[in-house]
């Protein structure tokens, strides 16, 4: 499959498929070792089913250094999707008196540097 075919395939996936994959992949993504001590947990699968279930983060994982969310998203309007999981996952850590050292937004969408740089910002007032 020609790399081109695999980008058309990714921008019309679907929600579960693609936070599927995305489980598959988070060890790669955040660059966990391989061992014992890193949990994963798939918060926002229903196993057996293709289906998503609501909840934050979309996934969880905890290993010896560090706790980390990761939220998943297919949608088109994607602003305004990563700064409300942004805050949902700040908002369930706290709950839940955990400590959240690293927030990993997936999605099948471009994202601008401008965009980035403008969620930095708003994130460390």
């Amino acid at each position: 499959m020609k790399t081109v075919e695999i980008e058309k395939a990714l921008m019309n996936i679907d929600p579960i498929s693609f936070e599927r994959m995305i489980g598959d992949m988070v060890p790669y993504i955040c660059k966990l070792k391989t061992s014992n001590s890193a949990h994963i947990e798939k918060i926002g699968v229903k196993h057996g089913e293709m289906r998503t279930i609501k909840g934050t983060p979309d996934i969880f994982i905890v290993s010896d250094t560090q706790n980390i969310a990761v939220q998943c998203s297919v949608d088109k309007k994607i602003e305004q999707k990563i700064y409300n999981d942004i805050e949902k996952c700040i908002k369930e850590f706290s709950k839940k008196d955990l400590v959240l050292n690293k927030i990993v937004f997936c999605c099948n969408r471009n994202i601008k540097i401008e965009l980035i740089n403008k969620i930095k910002e708003e994130l460390s007032k």
